[in-house]
């Protein structure tokens, strides 16, 4: 039985480097808390697969963007906003326009940054919409 996400309790959260202020940014349906959880237990996974930091038998976990970030150990979870929707796509659209305002601050380096950011943050007067997606109904 497949689990179905429930979108009305979505959000945009971020995760930035004390250090150098790297920031990821993400999205979920989950609690910031088990979501927090989760990208801790995937970083242990990589790190203890490569190179045996943390001395445990985990899971294999395939390298992620936010490990830019936790790589330090020095960070700050935190929720940018909720972000009740529809569905995927929305909740994708809302974290790709919160991406490209983070990265178009000067204090920020945003390290998750998808190619269609980068296109779109370099080609915005050519794109019929700021981010070049139309408006979802």
């Amino acid at each position: 039985m497949t689990k179905h996400k429930n979108y009305d309790k979505a959000i945009i959260y971020g995760i930035l480097c004390n250090k150098t202020h790297n920031l990821y940014i993400g999205s979920s349906c989950q609690s910031l808390a088990v979501r927090r959880q989760q990208h801790w237990s995937d970083y242990k996974g990589y790190c203890d697969f490569w190179f045996g930091w943390f001395g445990n038998t985990l899971e294999y976990r395939n390298y992620r963007s936010s490990f830019e970030v936790l790589i330090n150990e020095d960070y700050k979870f935190f929720k940018i906003m909720d972000w009740p929707c529809k569905n995927r796509a929305e909740l994708q659209l809302k974290e790709e326009q919160t991406r490209v305002a983070y990265d178009d601050s000067m204090f920020y380096n945003v390290v998750n940054k998808s190619r269609a950011s980068i296109y779109y943050k370099k080609n915005k007067n050519i794109c019929p919409c700021k981010y070049g997606a139309k408006t979802l109904s």
